[in-house]
C-alpha cells in the first residue's frame, strides 16, 4: 500500500512542480500560490509516508524506486505534453 501511495505522490508532485515552474512567470498570483502549495503538501505527505514505511521496516531502496520512477515518467509525459502544446 505504501509503495502505491509513494508512486501516486511522485506523480502528483512531478505534475505540480511543472505547473509551479510554468506559473512562476506570467501567471496570476493565485495560480502560483496554489502550485507552490500543492508541491509543499505533496512533499510533506512524501516525508510522512516514507518515514512510516521505514519505521515499518520496508526496504528503503524499494521505497525510493517506488517514488522516483513514477515521478520521472510523469515528468517526461508532462514536459512532452507542454512542449507539444507550446509548439502547436
Amino acid at each position: 500500500m505504501t509503495l502505491f501511495l509513494l508512486a501516486a505522490l511522485g506523480i502528483v508532485e512531478a505534475a505540480a512542480w511543472h505547473w509551479r515552474m510554468r506559473t512562476a512567470v506570467g501567471a496570476s498570483v493565485a495560480a502560483s500560490t496554489a502550485a507552490a502549495f500543492l508541491v509543499t503538501v505533496t512533499r510533506i505527505a512524501f516525508v510522512g509516508a516514507g518515514a512510516s514505511a521505514v519505521m515499518a521496516r520496508e526496504p528503503w531502496p524499494l521505497l525510493i524506486v517506488a517514488y522516483a520512477v513514477p515521478a520521472t515518467l510523469a515528468t517526461v509525459v508532462v514536459h512532452a505534453h507542454s512542449q507539444r502544446k507550446t509548439t502547436a
